[in-house]
């Protein structure tokens, strides 16, 4: 119930016309329905009917609440109600528009990131700290509110997912896999791969991901524990900078993403690269083409997964 209960509190906070023109002079809306709960508020559906429909929706590989909180649910609205086409929605960069316009200050990000987590270490890895958040939707809100963006992403780097630390920790177990190499972590988030790999011995590290605070929360992580990466804000699908190992850590919860990344981390495996993954069971994992390296038992937050606990696979992306 307190997710619902939050939920309709941010749509009375978020969901109001700019002050601002935007985007040629139409004022942005922000419609903001993080679990899908907001229709029963809409049409007076009962609360206890709402949430019991909610789970039943959900099967196997549903998405965790926070990282639900995308593009079906987070719409910019133009004066016409139509939702507004935006690349962020589609999980790349917008390269249509200014960017620019909708940022905050890389002081103004880590100012934030230090003031809404807390440094902890990490349940499976606890060789890494990393600054993470506590309840998922208050923190969300408070990004919302902080953001200039009509569009604010969720903060997915302010949790150390399973699939990422199952990876981080057998990375850790196996420095050989790493050390004296070129790597990647893609989708870096926080960047607990990234910086396993560094304390594993790579000879460097490129951590990549389209999130503009996920970017600073990495380097504000790599400071903590003392190692080096190179942290890069873009879209690398389709790319190859020659990288001897490529570390994907919980990236298979979205249909497109998958779709798009499935194939070019084959084709980077198919030129020599080392491309491994680590999956609590997300439901766009590729069904084929994969071989098994090891499980891990990852103690995880019910607020983030409703569970308390994943089964996580680290699988080689053969091609």
């Amino acid at each position: 119930m307190g997710h619902f209960i939050r939920a309709r509190q941010l749509v009375r906070l978020i969901e109001r016309p700019s002050a601002e023109p935007a985007r040629g002079g139409v004022a942005i809306q922000l419609e903001v329905d993080p679990w899908g709960l907001l229709e029963g508020v809409r049409d007076g559906q009962n609360e206890n009917d709402r949430q019991k429909e909610h789970r039943g929706r959900r099967g196997k590989g549903h998405r965790p609440p926070v990282k639900h909180l995308g593009p079906a649910h987070v719409h910019a609205r133009d004066g016409s109600g139509r939702a507004a086409a935006s690349p962020w929605f589609r999980g790349c960069p917008d390269r249509g528009t200014n960017r620019q316009t909708w940022r905050v200050t890389p002081a103004e990000r880590r100012s934030f990131i230090l003031d809404n987590t807390a440094a902890a270490p990490t349940p499976l890895v606890p060789e890494i700290t990393l600054r993470t958040g506590d309840l998922s939707m208050p923190l969300w809100e408070a990004a919302a509110l902080a953001d200039t963006r009509p569009a604010v992403p969720p903060p997915y780097w302010a949790w150390a997912w399973a699939g990422g630390q199952a990876l981080a920790r057998h990375v850790l177990d196996h420095p050989n896999v790493v050390r004296g190499l070129r790597v990647a972590d893609i989708g870096c988030g926080g960047g607990i791969v990234a910086i396993a790999a560094a304390l594993a011995g790579a000879t460097s590290v490129d951590a990549i991901d389209i999130e503009a605070f996920a970017i600073e929360a990495c380097r504000v992580n790599a400071e903590a524990n003392s190692v080096t990466l190179e942290a890069d804000e873009s879209d690398p699908i389709g790319t190859d900078r020659g990288w001897d190992v490529v570390l994907v850590g919980d990236l298979w919860y979205e249909p497109e993403l998958a779709g798009r990344m499935a194939p070019w981390l084959r084709s980077l495996a198919a030129r020599g690269a080392l491309v491994l993954t680590g999956d609590p069971g997300r439901a766009h994992l590729p069904v084929v083409g994969l071989a098994e390296l090891g499980r891990y038992e990852v103690a995880t937050s019910a607020d983030l997964e409703d569970v308390t606990t994943k089964t996580v696979r680290v699988l080689r992306i053969l091609v």
